[in-house]
């Protein structure tokens, strides 16, 4: 499902970004997939939000303001009698959030 994917691309675009290690904005469009015109789509709607995102030149890296970041949590999972069985996700139980 698209969804999916979308989700898993943005949880790898925030993991790059929190570590500064994107590389450039081509590098990085190609790193997950996409175009760079929908990298920059991608990247104005999490500065919307409030995330302080810049691009180093010097190191040819997007990042955060020292001191903050944007994590991303989601998660599909069937409970049954009690048991969670992880079915897709970055978290691995639904109380992680």
């Amino acid at each position: 499902m698209k969804i999916f994917k979308l989700l898993e691309r943005l949880d790898k675009l925030l993991k790059l970004i929190n570590n500064s290690n994107t590389g450039t904005p081509k590098e990085l469009a190609r790193r997950l997939g996409i175009c760079k015109s929908t990298l920059a789509t991608y990247i104005e709607y999490f500065r919307l939000m409030g995330a302080k995102i810049l691009y180093n030149h010097k190191f040819k890296t997007y990042q955060f303001n020292p001191g903050s970041e944007l994590k991303l949590a989601f998660g599909l999972f069937i409970i049954e009698n009690g048991k969670v069985k992880k079915i897709f996700g970055n978290i691995n139980h639904p109380c992680d959030c």
